[in-house]
């Protein structure tokens, strides 16, 4: 049988990846939720959402096959302001509406910590965890044998630890999450 794993970090600067490995080959499909054609801004629609994971699914590799869907639990951080919160909230409510209607079976809701635990990021490193996830994603990318995945969104500069979650999410599914 054929896997599609997708991982969806909801956040204001979100991301949808989607990762297939087969005997002979490893295949990433990546969404950003922000930046120049991201599927969305500071309101998602439940249409760019169904659109930005089917898009993912089928960069990685066609839509047949099982997909199996890791989306982050909803968590408030500290620093955090309100409105980041109620983008993340309103973003989370769209993606487990939509999870819930076209994947009821095949999704589960990931806590950061396990993820993290399960891709080997140390606890506790505050405020250096962005980094390091930005590097582990690209690490374990490379590792697949899918190198030169580009954290940075279409228009930005900057890697994104939205698109970074979001791919770490996929691969801690795949090893068995």
């Amino acid at each position: 049988m054929i896997l599609t794993y997708v991982g969806i970090d909801p956040g204001q600067r979100g991301a949808v990846a989607a990762v297939r490995v087969t005997r002979d080959r490893a295949a990433l499909g990546l969404r950003w939720g922000h930046g120049r054609g991201g599927y969305h801004g500071p309101r998602l629609s439940a249409v760019a959402a169904r659109a930005a994971l089917a898009e993912a699914v089928v960069e990685a590799g066609g839509a047949g096959g099982e997909v199996i869907v890791g989306l982050e639990a909803l968590g408030l951080r500290r620093g955090e302001d309100v409105r980041a919160t109620s983008t993340a909230a309103q973003a989370y409510g769209v993606w487990l509406a939509l999870l819930e209607l076209d994947y009821p079976d095949q999704y589960r809701i990931v806590s950061t910590a396990i993820v993290d635990r399960a891709m080997g990021i140390p606890r506790g490193v505050g405020a250096i965890r962005k980094a390091l996830v930005i590097v582990e994603a690209a690490q374990a990318a490379m590792r697949l044998g899918v190198p030169g995945v580009s954290l940075v969104p279409p228009g930005g500069r900057t890697p994104s630890d939205g698109a970074a979650d979001a791919l770490l999410i996929a691969l801690a599914l795949q090893r068995g999450l």
